[in-house]
């Protein structure tokens, strides 16, 4: 089994409801979910909309690779509404499922890149994750979570919203 963690957001409609139905779908897939955080609200980065996020990271034990996980992952989206832009781009969505961490694999390839190239720059990441893995670490510099979130340009603030028993997970 691989541990893997996976950083979902939705900013759209039922935004808790959103989440749960991700939730759902997330434990359908061959493994377990062994950790998940509680709900944050946060501003969206990288464009412009009025729709706060909701944000919870989710730890998971799996069989599968990383590849098939997020291709999983992507049917999860697809599954609750996502459409995704042609010409590429931020949006709002319904749901947003990132493969931040695999294994402590580092990837890059046309398809994924391992660790998520852009996890360290935001809050909406590394809060919920170090509440569900205190000892994170980054696979590419090996710096612990506290570090990567003491040193993060994001100097968005968080609002919690839900115990992560919410989802009754």
């Amino acid at each position: 089994m691989q541990i893997a963690y996976l950083s979902l957001g939705s900013n759209i409609g039922d935004r808790l409801a959103h989440l749960s139905k991700a939730l759902d779908l997330i434990k359908q897939l061959p493994g377990n979910i062994t950790g998940l955080s509680s709900v944050y609200e946060s501003i969206a980065l990288g464009f412009d909309t009025d729709n706060d996020f909701f944000n919870i990271c989710v730890k998971i034990e799996t069989p599968l690779t990383a590849e098939a996980l997020l291709r999983e992952c992507l049917q999860v989206e697809i599954k609750l509404g996502r459409t995704r832009k042609a010409t590429g781009g931020y949006t709002s969505r319904t749901i947003d499922i990132d493969l931040i961490s695999f294994d402590e694999l580092c990837i890059s390839s046309s398809f994924l890149t391992l660790p998520h190239p852009r996890f360290k720059e935001r809050n909406f990441v590394l809060i919920p994750l170090a509440e569900i893995e205190p000892a994170f670490r980054d696979p590419l510099s090996k710096q612990p979570i506290l570090e990567l979130r003491r040193t993060c340009s994001d100097e968005s603030k968080l609002k919690t919203i839900a115990s992560s028993r919410y989802f009754n997970i």
